[in-house]
C-alpha cells in the first residue's frame, strides 16, 4: 500500500469501532490519522509508525498499535521516542539493524522483508516488515506492519523479487554493476560489458578493476569502501576498453545486502565522454581565441590575477604594424593568416607557463611572471620582436611584418590586471609614435605623458564644444601687383590654462582620438561664416576665396563632401568660394577612397589645392 493508497482510504468514512486511539489522535494532523485510520480498518496487526528525524540520526518511533504491545512486551508510553534500531533488527544476523532499516524504509514506495522483534529481555521474535511511506509536509513517515506470517513464503517473495531486479538490470541499457559482498561483482548486465567491450564473465569477482584506469582505481576503491559502510556514492572515473579507449564515466553506487550475504553494493554507470568533450569543447572556445587558440581576453584576465601573486611580473603589449594595408591589399585571408603565423611565433619565443593572448584585432598580450623588471625584460622585447619581424611568406607574396611593443614590470602603483594592461598599451603607443617596429618601456614619465595627453585630449574636445577653437586668417596676395586673391583659414586653439596650443599637437590629437570630424566642422563653419560677412561688408573688395587644410583622414568616405555641400547651402556661398588644401602624402594613404572623394568635391567646383608640394 502506497502513499496514493493512504489518501484513497483517508477519504472514506471511518468506522466508530475501529476510530484511532486518543494517543493517535494527538500524535499528528488530520491526514495522517485519516491515513493510519486505513490500517487500523484493514485489521488487528501490530502497527509502528517511526520518523526519519535526519538523515545522520536512526529513525524513531512515533506510536504504536494496542497490537503491538504484546508482540513487543512493552507499553505503549515506553516505545514512543525509542529508535528503531532498539526494536526492529534483520532476520540474517550478519546485517546490522541500521542496514536493514536503511533498506526497509524507502521514501519512494513501500517494501516488504524479513526482520526480527526486539524484546526488553533480550530475546527476539522473526516477523515480517511491511513498510508504507507517508509523507506529511516536509516529515518523512512510515506506517509499519508487522506479520507474523510464514517466513518461508516471504524469503520466496524476496526471492522472487530479486530475480525481477535482475532481468531488469540484464535488459537495462544503463550499464549496471552489482556487488553481493565487498568489492566483488556478482553481476554485471550486458550493456556494462559492452562499454568495456568484453565479456560479462570477465568483469566478476575483481575483474572489472582492470578496466578502471590505474590512476582512478584508489578513488573508486575509497568510493566502494564508504558505500559498503552505508552511504550513497557519486564519482567521476575512466574506465579503459579491451581496445585501449578511455571512456569517461559518472558511477553512482548504493549500499545493498543480500539474503545470506555481507553488505554489498548496486552501481550504475553513464558514459560520459561526449558530454564531457563537448563541454570543454565550449569552454575552451569561450576561453580561446577561435582563430589563433591563444587565450583571450577573458582568461588573460584570470591568468594576470594568478600572475600578480608571483613576483617579477612582466607585460608585453604588442600591435602589429601596418596590419591594415595587409588587410585591404592582400585580403582579410592573408591577413588571418598572418595573425595565426605571429601566435605560432609569441609560443615559441616564450617560456613555457607565460602567457599569451590574442587581445584583439592585430593586438597581442605576452605576459611573463618571474622575468624580473630589469635587462631580462628588454631581453624578452627584443626576442618578441625578432620573433614577429622575421619574413613570413603568405600565399605567393614575402611579408616582413613589423611590431610596436610596450613593456610595463609590475610595480606597486599595478593593483589589478587592467592596470597593467593601462600602461603596456601607453607604452606600446610610445613605441609606435616613436617610428613603429620598435619597443618601449613604460615608466612615470610615460606614464606622466600619457594623462597630461589624456587631459589634452578631454580639454580640446571641450573646446570645440565651447567655441574656444576659432580661425586666424592669413592674405594669399598676387606678388606682381600686391592684390588680394584669398586667405588661408589656420585654426588656433588657446588654452585657458596652458595659454596657446600648437595647431600640430592639437590637429594630432584630434586624429588620434577620433573627433577629427568635429574639428573639421567647426574650421570649415567658421571659414564659410567669415566668407558670407565679407561678402556682405566688403563686397568687391572681399577675397574672393578661402583656403582650409583638411586632415588626410577626411578623404576615406563620403562625410567631408556631404559637410562642404551642407556649409555652402547654409552660407549661400558658390563652390567655388571655398578651396581645400591637402598635402600630397594624403594622396598615398588610401589612393582610391582619396581620389573618390576628391572627384566628387570637383565635380561639386570646390576648389582643390596641394599644400607643401
Amino acid at each position: 500500500m502506497g502513499v496514493h493508497a493512504l489518501v484513497d482510504q483517508a477519504a472514506s468514512p471511518i468506522d466508530p469501532a475501529h476510530r484511532p486511539s486518543h494517543a493517535l489522535m494527538e500524535f499528528e494532523d488530520l491526514a495522517v490519522t485519516a491515513a493510519l485510520s486505513g490500517f487500523l480498518q484493514s485489521g488487528s496487526a501490530p502497527l509502528l509508525v517511526c520518523e526519519a528525524v535526519s538523515p545522520a540520526e536512526s529513525p524513531v518511533c512515533r506510536w504504536s498499535s494496542d497490537a503491538a504491545v504484546p508482540l513487543l512486551q512493552q507499553a505503549a508510553a515506553d516505545l514512543t521516542g525509542r529508535p528503531m534500531t532498539a526494536l526492529l533488527t534483520a532476520a540474517d544476523p550478519a546485517q546490522s539493524a541500521a542496514d536493514f532499516l536503511r533498506g526497509l524504509l524507502r521514501t519512494t514506495r513501500s517494501t516488504t522483508a524479513a526482520g526480527r522483534v526486539r524484546r526488553p529481555n533480550g530475546s527476539s521474535v522473526p516477523v515480517v516488515v511491511a513498510a508504507h511511506p507517508v509523507v506529511v509536509a516536509t516529515r518523512a513517515l512510515w506506517v509499519l506492519r508487522l506479520g507474523t506470517e510464514d517466513l518461508h513464503a516471504v524469503r520466496e517473495l524476496l526471492a522472487a523479487a530479486e530475480q525481477r531486479f535482475v532481468a531488469l538490470a540484464e535488459h537495462s541499457p544503463i550499464p549496471t554493476m552489482l556487488s553481493e559482498e565487498g568489492v566483488r561483482l556478482a553481476h554485471v548486465n550486458d550493456a556494462f560489458a559492452e562499454l568495456v567491450g568484453t565479456s560479462a564473465e570477465t568483469l566478476l569477482g575483481v575483474g572489472w578493476m582492470a578496466r578502471v584506469h590505474p590512476h582512478d582505481r584508489g578513488k573508486v576503491l575509497s568510493a566502494v569502501q564508504e558505500t559498503l559502510l552505508g552511504s550513497d556514492r557519486e564519482l567521476h572515473a575512466r574506465l579503459v576498453t579491451v581496445s585501449g579507449e578511455n571512456r569517461r564515466v559518472e558511477i553512482r553506487l548504493a549500499p545493498i545486502v543480500t539474503r545470506e550475504h555481507a553488505a554489498g553494493f548496486v552501481g550504475t554507470v553513464q558514459d560520459v565522454t561526449e558530454r564531457l568533450a563537448l563541454q570543454e569543447q565550449l569552454y575552451r572556445q569561450a576561453r580561446h581565441d577561435p582563430l589563433t587558440g591563444l587565450i583571450n581576453r577573458a582568461q588573460l584576465w584570470d591568468y594576470l590575477l594568478a600572475a600578480l601573486e608571483k613576483p617579477g611580473l612582466v607585460v608585453f603589449f604588442l600591435d602589429l604594424d601596418n596590419f591594415k594595408v595587409i588587410n585591404d591589399s592582400l585580403g582579410h585571408d592573408a591577413g588571418d593568416a598572418l595573425l595565426i603565423q605571429i601566435a605560432t611565433r609569441l609560443r615559441a619565443a616564450t617560456r613555457s607557463g607565460d602567457g599569451v593572448a590574442r587581445f584583439g584585432g592585430d593586438e597581442f598580450v605576452v605576459a611573463c611572471p618571474q622575468l624580473g623588471n630589469g635587462g631580462d625584460a628588454a631581453v624578452m622585447a627584443q626576442r618578441l620582436l625578432d620573433a614577429v619581424t622575421a619574413p613570413i611568406t603568405v600565399g605567393a607574396v614575402e611579408i616582413r611584418p613589423s611590431a610596436s611593443i610596450g613593456v610595463v614590470a609590475r610595480g606597486p602603483e599595478h593593483a589589478t590586471p587592467q592596470d597593467l594592461l593601462r600602461d603596456a598599451d601607453i607604452a606600446m603607443y610610445q613605441a609606435k609614435n616613436a617610428g613603429k617596429n620598435q619597443y618601449a618601456l613604460c615608466d612615470a614619465d610615460v606614464r606622466d605623458t600619457a594623462r597630461d595627453e589624456l587631459s589634452m585630449v578631454s580639454d580640446l574636445h571641450a573646446a570645440l564644444a565651447q567655441g574656444d577653437v576659432h580661425i586666424a586668417v592669413q592674405p594669399i596676395v598676387d606678388l606682381s601687383d600686391s592684390s588680394l586673391l584669398a586667405v588661408e583659414a589656420l585654426a588656433r586653439w588657446t588654452h585657458r590654462e596652458r595659454g596657446p596650443v600648437s595647431p600640430e599637437a592639437f590637429v594630432e590629437l584630434a586624429e588620434r582620438n577620433g573627433f577629427v570630424d568635429e574639428l573639421t566642422r567647426v574650421v570649415l563653419d567658421q571659414s564659410c561664416a567669415a566668407m558670407r560677412e565679407w561678402l556682405d561688408e566688403l563686397r568687391d573688395l572681399a577675397p574672393r576665396q578661402i583656403h582650409v587644410n583638411v586632415s588626410p583622414l577626411e578623404l576615406a568616405g563620403d562625410r567631408l563632401p556631404e559637410l562642404v555641400a551642407e556649409l555652402l547651402g547654409r552660407y549661400d556661398l558658390e563652390p567655388e568660394a571655398v578651396c581645400l588644401e591637402i598635402t600630397e602624402g594624403a594622396l598615398m594613404v588610401n589612393p582610391d577612397a582619396a581620389l573618390a572623394t576628391l572627384t566628387r568635391l570637383h565635380d561639386m567646383g570646390v576648389g582643390l589645392a596641394i599644400d607643401d608640394f
